[in-house]
């Protein structure tokens, strides 16, 4: 009979706070990319004209310097997610600070649409959201935390899937049938 203590140890288990952290990502990756196909292309995913989306949408908010929204969104949780796979003891304070970012532009965004525009865009509010709480959970990790984080392949993979596979799904559909409102 072997003593328990001889066997060899299993991997260790990744830490729940880096667990939380990278699906918190995958989500605000995910619904920040169904956005993006919405703003390049006739809605897809927010199709309902006059909804809160659609006001969101055409606000001065939208698109600062020009560009998308949804754009800064998935490099903020690609980011966030890929400095919560590095080892590296260069990702502690990166992930605090884009963790600050996150908390503070989740919670403007949220304000925003609140008190200024008076309307909610559902995707925006998941996108807000996984923000302020990916930031928090950002802020809160350490070093050992991260390094408990475990397969850094697949979690690629799973980011990669979850960013793409909207973009792929929403640029592939038909656009509205002439005469149809875009």
């Amino acid at each position: 009979m072997t003593d328990p203590s001889e066997t060899a140890p299993s991997s260790p288990r990744p830490a729940t706070e880096v667990l939380a952290l990278r699906l918190v990502c995958l989500v605000g990756l995910a619904a920040s990319a169904m956005l993006l196909v919405d703003y390049i292309r006739p809605p897809v995913f927010c199709a309902d004209h006059g909804s809160g989306c659609s006001v969101v949408r055409a606000s001065a908010f939208a698109r600062p310097f020009g560009i998308p929204l949804p754009v800064p969104g998935i490099a903020f949780f690609a980011a966030l997610f890929g400095l919560s796979l590095s080892p590296s003891a260069r990702a502690v304070p990166a992930l605090r600070a884009g963790g600050a970012l996150g908390v503070f532009a989740g919670g403007s965004f949220l304000l925003i649409q609140h008190f200024v525009l008076h309307a909610w865009c559902q995707f925006c509010v998941v996108v807000d959201v996984s923000a302020a709480i990916a930031g928090a959970l950002a802020i809160a990790l350490s070093r050992s935390e991260i390094e408990r984080g475990g397969a850094r392949g697949r979690w690629s993979l799973a980011a990669a899937a979850t960013a793409l596979a909207p973009l792929v799904f929403g640029l592939s559909l038909p656009g509205p049938a002439p005469g149809q409102p875009a």
